[in-house]
């Protein structure tokens, strides 16, 4: 250690990425220079450490209780974090908007937020800031690794499916798990045509298999009432999306019933309290209350600008007993 060769440019990025959040000791471990020698080229280039800035006693251990809530964290990490093996660190970054999110995390692990100007364009909010937590426990971090399957680069890396399925075995482990990672790589958003909330996620190819998995088990859980499959698209990422309105809302009932600490900004988006209709199912029940009201078929058909056909097919099932 303690050499003094001219800086490359990865050892500049890290540095950079780092030395706000990490001790002089640490960074030298990994960039082969002593401390002083990290202060002094930090001091050159005008770092500094943050003014709130502690190193504490992290409760990693936590994300090995088995709770729920360490479950969720686990699939919050495997979508935005990731785990640095040489130092036994454990780094989840997120946008500014998430600082919801980043605070349940600060609190749960006893480690604090850093604040930092954002240099990927691709995570740059607003005001450009973006939150980190990194926290190291030497004796956590290898379990973790080993328990999970994480991987080095797991961007093109997914776990061992059959290391979770093995871990991930209830409906509440797999349903914190999965509400963990959409809150780091899906999204919940709202069909402009159709009003319709969709929930979508959509990953590296390389994950294709891992999202076939998280189908399987929503669809081995009750959660999904038709089979779905995972699509690769012309950029080259690997994703589903959850369209059928009530398999949405039996999730995010079922998710609020976990109490873990989910990202509210994005669920709440599903804000409805009670299972909404499909289309038929909206039109059968418009059908009957102007068959209540006198109306025949023609004039039901012609009111509502539906089919007649489709008016007397509802009127059959009506009919025949098999609609109330």
């Amino acid at each position: 250690m303690g050499k003094n060769s001219a800086w490359a440019k990865s050892d500049i990025d890290y540095l950079c990425k780092n030395y706000g959040m990490s001790t002089n000791k640490d960074i030298g471990l990994v960039l082969n220079r002593n401390s002083h020698a990290i202060q002094e080229y930090a001091r050159r280039r005008g770092l500094k450490k943050s003014k709130d800035h502690k190193y504490t006693n992290t409760t990693l251990q936590k994300l090995l209780d088995g709770s729920n809530e360490s479950y969720y964290w686990i699939g919050v990490l495997f979508s935005d974090g990731y785990i640095f093996r040489p130092l036994n660190q454990v780094v989840l970054s997120l946008a500014y908007n998430d600082i919801e999110m980043m605070n349940a995390f600060s609190k749960y692990i006893n480690c604090p937020i850093k604040k930092y100007v954002s240099i990927k364009s691709g995570f740059r909010s607003a005001n450009g800031f973006q939150y980190r937590i990194s926290a190291a426990d030497k004796n956590a971090v290898p379990h973790i690794i080993k328990r999970f399957d994480f991987k080095e680069q797991k961007t093109y890396n997914p776990p061992d499916l059959n290391i979770l399925k093995k871990e991930i075995n209830t409906s509440d482990k797999f349903l914190s798990f999965f509400a963990g990672f959409v809150d780091g790589d899906g999204s919940i958003f709202k069909v402009s045509k159709t009003k319709c909330i969709n929930l979508k996620i959509e990953n590296h190819a390389s994950w294709k298999g891992f999202l076939e998995f998280l189908i399987s088990q929503l669809e081995h859980y009750g959660f999904l009432s038709k089979p779905k499959n995972v699509n690769i698209s012309k950029r080259g990422y690997a994703g589903f999306a959850i369209a059928d309105q009530k398999d949405i809302w039996k999730i995010r009932t079922a998710i609020e019933n976990l109490k873990i600490p989910f990202s509210r900004r994005k669920w709440d988006k599903i804000n409805y309290k009670i299972p909404p209709l499909t289309k038929y199912e909206a039109k059968v029940k418009i059908v009957l209350n102007r068959l209540s009201e006198g109306l025949n078929a023609g004039q039901i058909s012609k009111q509502e600008k539906m089919s007649y056909q489709s008016v007397c097919l509802i009127l059959k099932k009506k009919r025949e007993g098999l609609l109330t």
